[in-house]
């Protein structure tokens, strides 16, 4: 779902890291993966151990990294957008294009689940599986034959996301889609790493998710459930507004984190 969602961590009186996120802000998703990183305590130390590690990149290295993905986009592109003459005549020497035949569940059918016309009942497509095809070009080993087709399927969705998203494959720290994956990131790096520092969201993503390390503090806010006002964002327009928080070091379990945020926003 397009639900935004803005992660920061905020370290020695500033904001060290400010992820903005494109996907599945909302608590069920990124708020629990920011919370099952904050439940292991060591993962506190390691992510604060690697902020030194953080840049904000410059203008040349944006525009480096960005020409980058141009080109891991275009090139995957090509290889799962094949011309008519290429779907006719699939083969060229060491390269073939294939079909990768997913099966596609369909939505509750619009009419009630009754035929449009003769009235008879039929299942909803809710209820059914469609065989969507989606070309490939794959390369052919001699000596191995054929790809299977959980291997052509494989290959189409690893280019895919290179075609739509490849950010992630270059610099997955930078993209959007890694939302608040970048916990993990910043803690697993073993080297610089350019982040987004994108305060300029914080008053327009739907959830925002605040790793306060100086207050030892986990806080949610949200642009429509919360209650605005308040010393963080308080002086900010239209910000978002406090929802619930709870203590690094006495955190809830999953159920309870997500029935703290309903039961917060059932009290307003």
């Amino acid at each position: 779902m397009n639900t935004t969602s803005l992660v920061l961590v905020y370290y020695k009186n500033q904001y060290r890291i400010a992820q903005y996120g494109v996907w599945d802000g909302y608590p069920e998703s990124a708020g629990l993966t920011v919370l099952e990183f904050l439940s292991e305590p060591m993962n506190v130390h390691r992510l604060v151990l690697n902020l030194p590690k953080l840049f904000t990149p410059t203008k040349v290295q944006s525009d480096n990294i960005n020409n980058l993905a141009e080109d891991i986009s275009r090139n995957a592109y090509d290889m799962i957008t094949p011309t008519e003459d290429e779907q006719f005549a699939p083969r060229y020497g060491t390269w073939k294009w294939m079909r990768a035949t997913f099966n596609t569940r369909g939505e509750e059918d619009p009419q009630g689940g009754e035929q449009a016309a003769g009235g008879e009942a039929h299942l909803k497509q809710e209820d059914k599986t469609f065989p969507t095809d989606q070309w490939v070009k794959v390369a052919i080993d001699p000596t191995k034959g054929i790809p299977s087709t959980e291997d052509v399927c494989v290959t189409w969705e690893t280019l895919k996301q290179d075609a739509y998203f490849p950010l992630l494959r270059n610099c997955p720290s930078l993209a959007p889609e890694t939302g608040a994956g970048i916990l993990s990131l910043v803690a697993d790096a073993t080297g610089m790493m350019p982040v987004r520092r994108e305060t300029g969201h914080i008053a327009s993503a739907d959830w925002v998710y605040v790793v306060d390390v100086d207050k030892v503090v986990l806080e949610v806010y949200s642009r429509i459930h919360g209650v605005r006002g308040g010393k963080r964002f308080g002086k900010i327009k239209y910000g978002p507004g406090f929802v619930a928080g709870w203590r690094l070091d006495d955190l809830p379990s999953p159920k309870d984190f997500l029935k703290g945020i309903d039961a917060a926003i059932m009290s307003r």
